[in-house]
């Protein structure tokens, strides 16, 4: 191992080693939301994008970076760094609501 390459007077061959690494993705969700997505991913990873989840009543509206305050689609290749995403929602449009009841009378 060569430590100071100026007492070095002759060809030499370096060699460097790279260890990629895996960075995570955390998701802002309630518990019991199935979230189809991925977790992990590393620079060398496609670009892939994200999937929706489902919530009863409501409609999925994106995901937004926790950080940048910015609406995610697609994790581009080359992306670096865990990332923390948030769900949003919207309440679902009713077009009707069916209320049944009982009432008894004495």
């Amino acid at each position: 191992i060569i430590k100071n390459l100026a007492s070095v007077h002759e060809s030499v061959v370096i060699l460097a080693r790279f260890e990629i690494i895996t960075y995570n993705i955390i998701y802002g969700l309630e518990s019991g939301i199935t979230n189809p997505n991925r977790t992990t991913y590393t620079i060398e990873t496609d670009d892939f994008e994200l999937s929706p989840v489902k919530k009863d009543l409501f409609v999925f509206e994106g995901w937004i970076d926790s950080n940048t305050k910015e609406k995610v689609e697609v994790i581009a290749k080359g992306t670096t760094g865990d990332i923390f995403l948030i769900a949003t929602f919207r309440l679902e449009s009713l077009d009707y609501v069916s209320v049944k009841y009982f009432a008894r009378y004495e």
